[in-house]
Formats: C-alpha cells, sequence, structure tokens
C-alpha cells in the first residue's frame, strides 16, 4: 500500500507552506508578500496621488490574486516615477507570482538599490530566493528584513518557513516565536511554530500549538490536518479520526481525507466506517485513483468484517470491471474474490518486499475473516518480522497479532 511514512512527509512539506497571514498577503506558495507601506526604518520617498492610488490599486490586485492587473498598474506606476523603490518591489512580487522569476529579480534588485533600508524588499527577495529554492540566500534575505524592521510579522513568519524547508527546525521554531512575540494570537505562527516543535520530537508542545491555532481558526484545514498525522503516527487513532472529520466538515468531499480516515478506521476495527470512506473516494474520483484498488481491498474487509457479504461482492464485481487488472495490487482482489489461490498470490508477490508485506497482510485479515486463526497467524507474523514498516498492513498486523494474544474478538 502507499507509505503511510511518505504520507506524513508529503504532508509536512505541504502544510508547512500553507500559511495566510493578515495584514500581509499570502502568494500560491504561502509566503507573505510584502506590503508596498514602507518599513518603519525607511525613509518614505514621496509619492504623487496617482503613484499613490496605482500602488493601492496593485496591492489589492495581488491580494485577489488579480496579477495581471498587478503588473499592469505597478508598471503604470512606474511609468510616472521610475525610482519609486515600492513601485518595483510590488512589480516585483506580481511577476513572481506568474511564475516571471528572473524579471522579478531584477526589479527587486532594482528597488533595493533604489532604497535599501526597505525592510519590504528583502522580503520579496527572500520570496524569489525560495522560489528558486535558494534557501540560504532567502534566510539572509529575511534576516536582513528583521534586521532593518524588527517587528515585521511577515518576515519572521517567512524565515520560519525557510528555515523548516532546509530542516533546521530549532531556527525555524525560534523565527516563529519571535512572530509570536509581534502578534500572539496569529494562527498561521502558531502552526509554523507546531511544525517545528513536532519535528524537534516535542510532540506534546507541537501539538498544543497546532490546538491553539485551530481554536483561533476553526477553519484551519490545515491545522487539522497536521493534528490527525500527528496523532495517527502517535497512535492516537481515535483523535486522528476526530481530526480528520473537522477537515471533512470544511471540506466534504476531499478523497485524500476519505482515504486517510479509511485506513485509521480499519485499525480501530470501525469496519463498516472504513468501508464507508474507501467507497466514498472510489465514487468521488470515478475510480480514476492510484489509491483505488487498495480502496476496494479495505472496503471488501470492511463490509465482511461488518457482516455486510452482499456490499462486498457487489464491490468486488465492480472492481473485476473497473480496477487495472494488469497491474498490482490487483491480484489481491482476485484472491478475495477467489480467482487465486494464497501460493498463487504470494507466486505473483515474487521476491518484492513490499508486495509480500501486502500480500501476507491481505492473506491473513482474509482468513481471520473466515475464522481460521491457525492460518492467519503465519501471515501476519510474517508481516511483523520481515514486512516493509511504514507500510499500512505493517501496522494493521501489528494490531489484529496483540488482539489475538488479548484474546479479544475480532471488532464488527
Amino acid at each position: 500500500m502507499i507509505r503511510s511514512s511518505s504520507l506524513r512527509q508529503s504532508a509536512f512539506a505541504f502544510i508547512l507552506f500553507s500559511f495566510v497571514t493578515c495584514p500581509a498577503i499570502a502568494s500560491a506558495d504561502g509566503l507573505v508578500q510584502p506590503q508596498t507601506q514602507k518599513s518603519s526604518q525607511s525613509e518614505p520617498q514621496s509619492q504623487s496621488p496617482d503613484v499613490q492610488t496605482l500602488l493601492r490599486q496593485g496591492q489589492e490586485y495581488l491580494r485577489t490574486r488579480q496579477f495581471t492587473e498587478a503588473i499592469e498598474v505597478s508598471r503604470r506606476a512606474i511609468q510616472i516615477q521610475p525610482n519609486l523603490a515600492a513601485a518595483h518591489t510590488l512589480l516585483g512580487s506580481a511577476l513572481l507570482e506568474v511564475g516571471q522569476r528572473v524579471e522579478a529579480l531584477a526589479e527587486t534588485n532594482r528597488a533595493i538599490e533604489l532604497d535599501p533600508n526597505d525592510a519590504h524588499a528583502y522580503v520579496s527577495l527572500g520570496n524569489i530566493d525560495g522560489a528558486m529554492r535558494r534557501y540560504t540566500e532567502a534566510i539572509k534575505a529575511y534576516k536582513q528584513a528583521v534586521n532593518l524592521d524588527p517587528n515585521y510579522l511577515g518576515a519572521y513568519i517567512n524565515l520560519g518557513i525557510a528555515y523548516g524547508t532546509i530542516v533546521r527546525f530549532a531556527e525555524s521554531a525560534e523565527a516563529f516565536q519571535r512572530a509570536l512575540r509581534i502578534d500572539p494570537n496569529n494562527w498561521s505562527a502558531l502552526n509554523g511554530l507546531g511544525i517545528a516543535q513536532f519535528r524537534l520530537g516535542q510532540h506534546d508542545e507541537g501539538i498544543e500549538s497546532v490546538r491553539r491555532a485551530v481554536r483561533l481558526n476553526p477553519r484551519f484545514v490545515n491545522g487539522h490536518l497536521n493534528l490527525a498525522r500527528w496523532y495517527s503516527s502517535l497512535g492516537r487513532y481515535e483523535e486522528a479520526v476526530d481530526a480528520f472529520t473537522e477537515v471533512t466538515r470544511i471540506v466534504p468531499k476531499w478523497p485524500q481525507t476519505c482515504f486517510e480516515r479509511s485506513v485509521l478506521y480499519l485499525y480501530l476495527g470501525k469496519s463498516e466506517a472504513a468501508a464507508s470512506d474507501a467507497r466514498t473516494l472510489l465514487e468521488l474520483t470515478d475510480w480514476h485513483s492510484d489509491r483505488a484498488e487498495y480502496m476496494v481491498i479495505i472496503a471488501v474487509i470492511g463490509y465482511r468484517q461488518a457482516g455486510k457479504d452482499v456490499d462486498a461482492k457487489q464491490i468486488l464485481d465492480l472492481s473485476a470491471k473497473r480496477s487495472n487488472t494488469a497491474a498490482w495490487p490487483y491480484p489481491v482482489i482476485a484472491y478475495l474474490r477467489g480467482d487465486l489461490t494464497p501460493e498463487a498470490l504470494l507466486g505473483l508477490a515474487g521476491n518484492n518486499n513490499d508486495r509480500l508485506t501486502e500480500a501476507h497482510g491481505y492473506l491473513g485479515m482474509d482468513l481471520l475473516l473466515r475464522d481460521q486463526k491457525d492460518g492467519a497467524l503465519p501471515h501476519l507474523k510474517w508481516v511483523s518480522e520481515h514486512g516493509n514498516k511504514n507500510f499500512v498492513e505493517y501496522t494493521l498486523a501489528a494490531i489484529e497479532l496483540s488482539r489475538l494474544e488479548s484474546g479479544a474478538p475480532l471488532k464488527p
């Protein structure tokens, strides 16, 4: 199955860059964009009334993601007042958003040349460097911004993001803490701090930071996702389910949530709920998902565990028509349909440890559902001793072995 660990890693990368911080403006990659007002450390350049109007319009266009219009009004402002640093900074930010990084860098460098004391221009420079994956240069630019303006909230947030991206979590945490001294209730900074804390092994502190963030902004999807995935990684599956359920209240039809929560329900023995989420993902994606066959397997196990054999057969029949029957893991489905023997399934898995982890895991689950404990145990033990520890099937085998050892019944 898709590795649970890779889910957490990709989630971290996505969530780290998911900041929206007011009154600053968040770009497409989540970095806070500079605004056209001047740093408190910079002597303001005089602006004509017409230019002031254009800059306000450009900032609003940038905020509402109308980047072409922002570029247009920025250029008009530069035509009227060519040496106005704020206009070049605004143009650089807008050009970055449409992927014109070289041009954005030229405009931002021009802004710094015109006004080397403008903290906002250095934030723009850091954003461009970050977009070019030049994170060391981005950090240098953000640090220059906070040196010029120690109260620049957005600069500290972007500095925290940059440090986190290169896995310097202690420095990332420090930057977010500095941001929180400026605005203690900034939920984006709390989320960033929580990520850094969790990655430093400070699990309770990281969870509490993000819980504060979602209390401040209950519709902060990425905060709920962080909590869900962290709870899952700690084996706190009930809390993980609750956090994913909060996500579904905000984004009701997101296949990713269905996938991750279905696995958690399976861990918890909430079989019908696992099957329901798996089937919902198939319906939402019209079976066009690289996880479709795995959702079939989870749905079949869930339905059978819940005593709904008719539903299990129905989805197996649909899978025979809609799945890629030539690719793995369809042989697992073929086995569940009765079209393959256990020996044939293991033969198709070959010497591939990942496939063997899945084959043994689902053979064990199937045999448990058939009330063949003695037959199931060798397969589950194989997964426990030889399986890929990052796979869902490894965790599932460990849970079932623990349950069998305790004498607890298979949950309906």
